[in-house]
């Protein structure tokens, strides 16, 4: 019985394993966590479910929570190629990302992935130290690595084309630190042999050689060999006349200068709407041409082809239908009606053009604009326009294509949907949730200190954001926040973060597993009254979006919905750094959303 016992746990441990590298692989790390967590409470000692849990959480971008997880599972003193590897990856984020002592950060992490290219001797461990002996300013030490990286590539042909990626790329790398440069761009175009479409690796080569070459003086162009396929953002106004149509030769004629225009400047990722005339036709040719298209419409999909496509027509109708089918992605910027509120178009183009630029930066590749004038009705040309602005601050290129407008039968806009009732008008707002993860676990007489304590602290973070903060509540462990600027809420969401870090709560009796899950979410929401509370306050559809996300965040992070961090890339940020980390499944069954993390650049 007891040898049966044994085989049991290991069964039960093997499916808790199976179950958080599936979630791991299709993308979804924040299942994944939840499992390995889970599988913990069952296995506490599983190091292969501590490995697991501390690598979800290193690939979500909490790296600081991945650090302390990593330590506390004392995975430093297993004697495993993986789990090292991870341990000096995890360093090597957190070096890249420090703001003071980062040359001694950055040689703790090159030792850490030296320690490992001399027990495994392959390319990729020993590139990592030449670089990162590289950036801490001890250039023998990194041509050291560098040359003998060159020999561990030349040895063994790798198993996949992805072994074989990394060799080549490894090698281009330690060619640049060397001075090589002939030898890097023969490299990384046997590297580009062997990519396929797997642009996330090509894009962690680019962010990492760009570092290299910017210290050696390398000109970026070499990085142009590897790099992934550009992004467009796209728009045009609408056709809305029954029976109107454009010139069949017209529309051929645009949409050869669009494929021209997309073959330029090697176009692989678009965004942007689906309203009749120039959008559509920009759709049609992009897709023509093998690009990946991501609709994102303004509301429902009901009521955006009512106003953006039905009126000019049944062609127009089908060549959506055959665009949405065909797409990768369609986002709705609102599930709210459009009840003739205009402002919903400049937040659905903002939204697609911080997707743009969010899948540019993942990528990183560049990103342009393209507006097709082919169509009657620009919904909001001041709100364009501001957007338009906020993109070029970016100093990233935008074209007009063609320059001049066909004739067209009117410049009326389409029959907006009337509401029933007057509604107070709709503002684009920062919306922040939070609750502590381990509150339910406090007992009764704690209560008191941590309402003073926690609860405490992150009133002292808000009092510094006063003059940004709309509407601020709680109740028992939960916050919620309205904030008029994404880039504030989100410097005031690390800040949160930061005030519970520092205010050290073991010391007064609380545990050390409390940690503020806080998510945060951009869009329009109705200013009104409560009348209950008798003060001003915020509603809509928007307002429940960061509460749903809360709960499924990593405990001590800040997560954003695809829709903030959007607002972010647009408001040109720096010191502020947005990465995805999966699409996520929302609470209470409200379906799914691209996730992203926060953090600050060092």
């Amino acid at each position: 019985m007891h040898g049966n016992g044994i085989k049991m746990t290991e069964i039960f441990l093997s499916g808790w394993i199976d179950r958080v590298r599936a979630a791991e692989k299709s993308g979804d790390l924040f299942v994944a966590y939840d499992l390995a967590m889970q599988g913990l409470t069952e296995h506490p000692n599983s190091v292969d479910l501590r490995y697991l849990a501390t690598r979800v959480l290193a690939r979500s971008g909490a790296t600081n929570h991945a650090a302390a997880m990593y330590e506390r599972f004392r995975l430093g003193r297993q004697r495993n190629t993986d789990i090292a590897s991870l341990g000096a990856r995890i360093t090597k984020d957190v070096a890249l990302a420090a703001a003071t002592g980062k040359r001694k950060a950055l040689r703790i992490a090159a030792a850490a992935y030296g320690r490992i290219f001399a027990h495994t001797p392959a390319p990729y461990p020993g590139v990592n130290a030449a670089t990162l002996y590289f950036l801490a300013g001890d250039r023998e030490r990194a041509r050291s690595y560098a040359r003998r990286t060159l020999d561990a590539s030349n040895t063994g042909s790798g198993r996949t084309s992805v072994d074989r990626y990394y060799r080549f790329a490894s090698r281009a790398e330690a060619a640049v630190i060397l001075g090589d440069i002939d030898l890097a761009r023969g490299s990384l175009r046997e590297a580009a042999r062997q990519l396929g479409t797997d642009y996330d690796a090509a894009a962690t080569t680019c962010r990492q050689l760009r570092l290299v070459c910017r210290i050696t003086g390398t000109s970026l162009d070499i990085l142009d060999i590897i790099r992934p396929p550009a992004v467009l953002h796209y728009c045009g106004p609408a056709l809305t006349r029954s029976g109107f149509s454009l010139n069949r030769q017209y529309e051929r004629d645009v949409k050869d200068k669009i494929t021209a225009h997309v073959a330029h400047y090697k176009i692989g990722f678009v965004y942007g709407s689906l309203s009749a005339g120039g959008e559509i036709l920009c759709a049609e040719a992009c897709l023509r041409a093998g690009a990946e298209l991501n609709v994102v419409l303004p509301f429902d999909q009901d009521e955006s082809v009512a106003t953006m496509v039905r009126a000019a027509g049944s062609r127009w109708l089908r060549r959506l239908r055959t665009c949405l089918a065909r797409a990768k992605s369609v986002t709705f910027a609102t599930a709210d009606s459009y009840q003739g509120d205009n402002s919903l178009f400049t937040y659905a183009g903002r939204l697609a053009m911080g997707m743009a630029i969010l899948r540019a930066q993942h990528l990183a590749t560049a990103v342009s604009h393209l507006k097709v004038e082919a169509g009657s009705w620009d919904p909001d040309t001041s709100g364009y326009a501001i957007n338009l602005k906020m993109w070029h601050a970016h100093h990233l290129s935008s074209h007009l294509l063609p320059p001049a407008t066909p004739a067209v039968a009117t410049r009326a806009a389409p029959t907006a949907t009337r509401p029933l009732r007057s509604m107070p008008p709709r503002f684009t707002r920062a919306l922040l949730f939070g609750d502590v993860h381990g509150f339910s676990r406090t007992p009764d007489y704690l209560i008191p200190v941590f309402q003073e304590r926690l609860m405490g602290a992150i009133a002292a973070a808000l009092h510094a954001y006063d003059k940004h903060i709309l509407y601020r509540n709680s109740w028992g462990d939960a916050i919620y926040v309205v904030i008029d600027d994404p880039v504030v809420a989100a410097e005031c969401c690390l800040d949160i973060q930061d005030a519970i870090r520092k205010a050290r709560l073991t010391r007064y009796g609380l545990s050390s597993g409390l940690a503020l899950r806080l998510a945060a979410h951009f869009g329009p929401v109705y200013n009104g009254h409560d009348p209950i509370r008798d003060e001003p306050t915020f509603f809509g559809a928007h307002t429940t979006i960061a509460a749903r996300i809360e709960p499924v965040t990593v405990p001590g992070q800040v997560y954003l919905t695809e829709a903030m961090a959007a607002a972010i890339a647009m408001a040109n940020a720096p010191q502020l750094r947005a990465e995805y980390v999966g699409n996520v499944p929302m609470a209470k069954g409200f379906g799914s959303t691209r996730m992203y993390s926060i953090n600050r650049v060092g």
